[in-house]
């Protein structure tokens, strides 16, 4: 491949590597044949080269270039949720933990029987990949916050990439907008937990794993599925998993009506101890930052900015750069809000 000016780019080039936004989303997957309108995207942004195959490229194998752009898109993410740099330097347990969780990442990712899957849930779509990813990246952070070994961090961050891998034996008609499934089919969709189960055992993954595609969508009053199994009869991995599943599905690529982060905390907490284990969602709000470092934001005031600053604990409370203002102007000298010293300002959507 070639390292190429972006000014020299042609339409009809193919990039070799995927271009990410600053909150770990894919903005152009590689493999994408270039159009006009990217190339122009690309100059806009200020983007100085990219990465292009030639004809001397060897073709890679699927499987590996898959495993290499999950693999750098989840350590994205976990950036973008754990910006360690803007911590106090006198808080080591920050950094740590973020090396602590892009070396898990690796190792889970690079797993063969865990890469073997990855073709499987893109099979699916795009969607189901990426709800796969943003659920571990959750997951590992919870756990991380939780304080979990490194063996049970091992099992939480495969469960969670692969705690939908059932779906690939479904029937397409239910795999889809699930608001509009008849009772037969809504069971239909919910046997993609036992066979989600069964499909790591004989693949060889470790029980534990397995357990997290079993019962991820129990509850903790007992009104899950497929066992109704309630409290702490639902092993501490699967109760993880269900929370950042929800989380995602609610404000992720797979949400039918889409969440703001701030708004499905607000969910979560409410129904802590009902659907959740509250001790999880306090876990979850703590350690996780649901306004990414570099969203970009729309505020109730009208204004338009970037997250620049998070803290934990008031993550929903992010400090915004302001670059254009409520006219959709752009600022010629930008200012920062601190939301949390601002209580009537608050994020009315989430622009990228």
């Amino acid at each position: 491949m070639n390292k190429t000016l972006v000014t020299d780019l042609k339409q009809g080039m193919m990039l070799a590597e995927s271009i990410f936004a600053q909150n770990g989303s894919i903005l152009v997957a590689e493999g994408t044949a270039l159009a006009g309108s990217i190339i122009k995207h690309l100059q806009e942004m200020g983007r100085r080269y990219v990465y292009i195959y030639d004809e001397n490229t060897i073709e890679a194998d699927p499987g590996e270039v898959l495993v290499s752009r999950v693999l750098a898109t989840a350590q994205n993410k976990i950036h973008s949720y754990l910006p360690y740099e803007l911590y106090p330097e006198s808080d080591t347990g920050v950094r740590a933990r973020y090396e602590r969780l892009n070396k898990s990442l690796a190792e889970i990712i690079g797993d063969p029987k865990v890469s073997d899957f990855l073709l499987d849930l893109r099979t699916i779509d795009e969607s189901t990949l990426e709800h796969s990813i943003n659920v571990c990246i959750f997951s590992l952070l919870i756990g991380a916050g939780l304080d979990l070994p490194d063996n049970l961090m091992a099992y939480l961050g495969t469960g969670a990439l692969v705690h939908d891998v059932g779906k690939i034996l479904l029937p397409p008609e239910v795999r889809g907008d699930l608001s509009n499934l008849s009772e037969k089919e809504q069971q239909a969709y919910q046997e993609h937990t036992n066979a989600g189960y069964r499909l790591l055992r004989e693949k060889g993954f470790e029980a534990p794993v397995a357990k997290v595609a079993l019962y991820h969508h129990e509850r903790w009053d007992g009104g899950g599925y497929p066992t109704k199994l309630a409290g702490e009869k639902i092993d501490l991995l699967s109760r993880i998993v269900n929370i950042a599943d929800v989380y995602d599905s609610l404000t992720g690529p797979l949400a039918a009506t889409r969440y703001l982060p701030h708004e499905a905390i607000e969910y979560l907490y409410g129904a802590g101890d009902m659907y959740f284990d509250a001790r999880i969602v306090r876990a979850f709000i703590y350690n996780v930052a649901i306004y990414p470092l570099g969203s970009v934001v729309k505020l109730s005031t009208g204004e338009v900015g970037i997250v620049v600053n998070v803290a934990k604990n008031i993550s929903s409370r992010p400090i915004v750069k302001i670059c254009y203002d409520k006219n959709n102007q752009k600022l010629k000298y930008y200012h920062q809000m601190d939301l949390y010293q601002e209580k009537t300002v608050f994020i009315t959507k989430v622009l990228l």
